[in-house]
């Protein structure tokens, strides 16, 4: 035979009984069967968080840590919790009379039943564990969850039923709303400075043996991540150069390097392609990898030996099996973009890695009155992007002709082309430069600097790489430059 309710449980009934039923936003022949049925709750586990901490009042410091009023759906145990924590965040005592004493404040504890029905919140509770306390919030913020997933939907579907704003601007809203509920950030822990020392001098010791040089994504030339790091999170990263510098062949290699590096194969990548098509970016790999020009390739004109060595590579070459994915759609904007790194990042469970070429080819998500001014929003939104999904944003930028009126024609930061903001916005800009594109007889032939111009947290400086032009492809000089 099942226990009877408590007192405050039977009274917060009977209110929430009077009270009207809250008109729908959907005409009636539109409304939705879950819009007609109760939210998910779980309120005796919100009943027993709240009488576990009145019988045992510093498990208050466990629930504030993850629980807020809000994740609540009894809304009189919501106002008794607000209470409780108004009370820790003052370090005074959390019981009943001063729980009281608190929502008199605003007038709500009469509308709860007084101090009595604070009370009987523990009536029948058994004392609760540390343990069952986390379990129970588990609960609770599932349920929570559940009932936020619901009035997305809600507000989605309205929003789509109103017709007042242009499709893709609410598609894109719907897809943020969904996007902020699957992201749950981890329970960060307070560490003690013994681990984190322990931790400090194992990746020192890794450094100082060689097995670690990096610790942002490796773009596969040593000199490069020597004196970068790697592409770090939350950064965004600009490559730019004059045509034909070989900008393109950099930004996919090291797109390829970054998701397949030896430590794990599990990493997520993607690649916006506004240049090239699907087609032509994965015959840039295979030949780059390959080392087969490209040329030959794409018109048949390779021998069969070379070919199948080609084909051969393909197969077993890890870097190929890896989970780096190409979109190719033209003018694509941040907004789109945006979008599409949202359902991959849930489809593949995680995303580490984003590179566009180019950022002067994407078009503006909303109204600007000139080009530089649309192109200043969509390197903020690059950069925003960046620290949403905390990974690296590698673009490429065109240039402006000013680097050809100068002798030598090295790049420089005010030459990024149609905006100022790119160089402000950007955490890394790095220039190539290669002189045998102006001198066919340069001594440095086969030769190519990297100009790293800004680096937010880190020295600049210019390093040099082989270039194989037939291969599109950049590669270490035997001689390499090491930065401490």
């Amino acid at each position: 035979m099942p226990s009877a309710q408590p007192d405050f449980l039977v009274e917060e009934e009977k209110r929430e009984s009077r009270r009207p039923e809250p008109r729908s936003v959907f005409p009636e022949a539109r409304r939705e069967q879950f819009l007609e049925r109760p939210l998910p709750s779980s309120e005796e586990s919100e009943r027993e968080i709240i009488g576990g901490i009145l019988i045992y009042p510093d498990m208050i410091a466990q629930a504030a840590e993850r629980l807020q009023p809000v994740d609540l759906y009894s809304p009189m145990l919501r106002r008794v919790y607000a209470a409780m924590l108004a009370l820790f965040e003052r370090s005074e005592t959390i019981d009943p009379i001063f729980i009281g004493e608190e929502l008199k404040k605003d007038g709500s504890v009469e509308s709860i039943g007084g101090v009595a029905a604070i009370t009987n919140i523990t009536y029948g509770l058994p004392g609760v564990s540390e343990k069952g306390m986390e379990r129970l919030i588990d609960l609770v913020l599932d349920k929570k969850r559940r009932r936020d997933l619901i009035r997305a939907c809600s507000e989605i579907q309205s929003e789509a039923l109103e017709e007042e704003e242009e499709t893709a601007i609410v598609i894109d809203r719907a897809e943020q709303r969904i996007f902020d509920l699957v992201r749950v950030d981890p329970k960060r822990e307070f560490k003690s400075i013994q681990e984190l020392g322990h931790t400090s001098i194992i990746k020192a010791e890794e450094i100082m043996a060689g097995e670690r040089k990096v610790v942002g994504l490796k773009t596969g030339l040593k000199a490069l991540d020597n004196l970068t790091g790697g592409w770090q999170k939350d950064d965004l990263i600009i490559i730019a150069a004059r045509p034909s510098m070989g900008k393109t062949g950099l930004l996919l290699q090291t797109s390829l390097e970054a998701v397949t590096e030896e430590e794990t194969e599990d990493r997520v990548g993607a690649v916006f392609s506004l240049e090239m098509s699907e087609e032509q970016v994965i015959a840039r790999l295979i030949c780059s990898e390959g080392r087969a020009n490209i040329q030959n390739y794409r018109q048949g004109q390779m021998l069969s030996k070379q070919f199948q060595d080609l084909v051969s590579d393909y197969r077993y070459n890890r870097k190929f099996k890896s989970r780096l994915f190409i979109d190719d759609t033209p003018a694509i904007s941040t907004m789109e973009m945006r979008a599409k790194l949202r359902r991959l990042a849930g489809r593949e469970k995680r995303l580490d890695y984003v590179a566009v070429d180019y950022l002067q080819l994407m078009s503006g998500s909303g109204r600007t009155e000139n080009r530089v001014q649309e192109v200043s929003k969509i390197s903020r939104d690059l950069k925003a992007i960046a620290k949403e999904f905390g990974v690296p944003v590698i673009a490429l930028s065109q240039l402006s002709r000013a680097p050809e009126g100068r002798r030598p024609p090295k790049p420089m930061m005010s030459d990024l082309r149609e905006s100022g903001s790119i160089e402000q916005d950007a955490d890394v800009v790095v220039f190539i430069y290669r002189e045998d594109y102006y001198d066919k007889t340069s001594e440095n032939a086969g030769t190519a600097e990297l100009i790293v111009a800004k680096q937010r947290n880190g020295p600049t400086d210019t390093v040099k790489a082989a270039f194989l032009k037939y291969y599109a492809r950049f590669e270490d000089l035997a001689e390499e430059r090491h930065y401490v």
